[in-house]
């Protein structure tokens, strides 16, 4: 979260500064002097690359952060908004534990198990339909899934398949040739759920105990992860 701050001040300060700009008619400027540009709205598909930075949690159980690449899919719907659709895979690595041994032989390493995120949403350009200097800034809000399918034998933690909420803030760079440079940051929630067998202390075959559980009884069993995605796209106009 301490990484993620400064780079979501950065994009609000820089929406502080655009969007009054944008709102009111320019002054003084001859059209070829104008800092806006009326831009004509058109279908998009991006080709996205970044990092996802995901929620630590308390053994390393949960897919962790690591690289992520998607496509992304836009259709102007009137005004500023645009409807898309968008499909990113998370290339993430998790520890596997076998909770019925004891603490020195139940770590059973780290696996790769990676994670798929999807999600439909609207997106709004807050200068409408044009530039300022060649600069569109935009606000995202999607709701999707996420899902992690892959499990290891004798772990029984299993992600499976979660709601998720999806938003973001930033920039559509419009140097005027029609293609596009979409940067973006921004938070994505869902949840995780910790099976059971993490909170039961594991036995000799006597019946014995064998150690303290792998998770505390404290810990919550389940409930919502805030992780952050920092993405750049280029987005090609398509039907236009």
């Amino acid at each position: 979260m301490s990484r993620a701050l400064p780079v979501l001040a950065a994009l609000v300060a820089g929406f502080a500064a655009v969007t009054p700009l944008a709102a009111q008619q320019v002054v003084g400027h001859t059209p070829s002097q104008s800092p806006f540009r009326d831009i004509k709205p058109s279908q998009q598909l991006t080709f996205e690359g970044g990092y996802f930075q995901t929620q630590k949690d308390e053994i390393g159980a949960t897919p962790r952060s690591g690289p992520m690449f998607g496509v992304r899919y836009d259709i102007p719907v009137g005004g500023p908004a645009r409807f898309y659709v968008r499909l990113d895979r998370v290339s993430t690595h998790r520890e596997t534990f076998d909770p019925s041994q004891p603490p020195a032989t139940r770590d059973l390493g780290d696996v790769s198990n990676p994670l798929w995120l999807g999600d439909l949403g609207f997106a709004l350009d807050l200068t409408g339909e044009r530039t300022w200097h060649g600069i569109i800034p935009t606000v995202d809000v999607g709701l999707g899934v996420a899902t992690a399918s892959k499990t290891t034998k004798r772990d029984p933690y299993n992600f499976g398949t979660q709601f998720a909420i999806r938003s973001d803030l930033g920039f559509r760079i419009h140097p005027g040739n029609g293609l596009e440079l979409r940067l973006l940051a921004g938070p994505t929630l869902y949840q995780n759920k910790y099976p059971g067998a993490y909170f039961v202390a594991p036995t000799t075959t006597t019946g014995a105990s064998a150690g303290s559980p792998l998770l505390a009884t404290g810990t919550a069993r389940s409930g919502f992860r805030t992780n952050w995605a920092y993405t750049a796209g280029l987005s090609i106009p398509l039907f236009r």
